[in-house]
């Protein structure tokens, strides 16, 4: 009986290391995309991670970070932006409304 419970933690304590292993490979990298503002300017983003450092400076221009800080740059297009974060974009509050007052003295 021992031996039965014996192998059976031993199985259980090797499911659990495995999952935990499987669990720390998967994690998805970092993702750092530059959006261009209502009137499509776009400004720039330097990411920085252990190992270098990227600029961003282009409309939906990607940075992946992974895990051991390795950057990778790609160009999206908005097409690619709104379908997977179309939901995301569209929870964003409403920007601001600007006014100018002039006043004649």
């Amino acid at each position: 009986m021992k031996a039965a419970i014996r192998r059976h933690g031993l199985a259980s304590g090797a499911a659990f290391a495995a999952l935990v292993f499987l669990a720390g490979c998967s994690t998805p990298p970092d993702r750092i995309i530059l959006l261009p503002d209502p009137e499509g300017k776009v400004g720039k983003v330097i990411v920085h991670s252990a190992t270098g450092e990227q600029t961003i400076d282009k409309a939906y221009a990607e940075a992946d970070v992974t895990k051991g800080g390795a950057i990778e740059k790609t160009v999206g297009s908005q097409s690619t932006v709104q379908a997977r974060y179309g939901e995301l974009l569209a929870a964003r509050p409403p920007r601001p409304m600007t006014f100018t007052i002039f006043f004649s003295v």
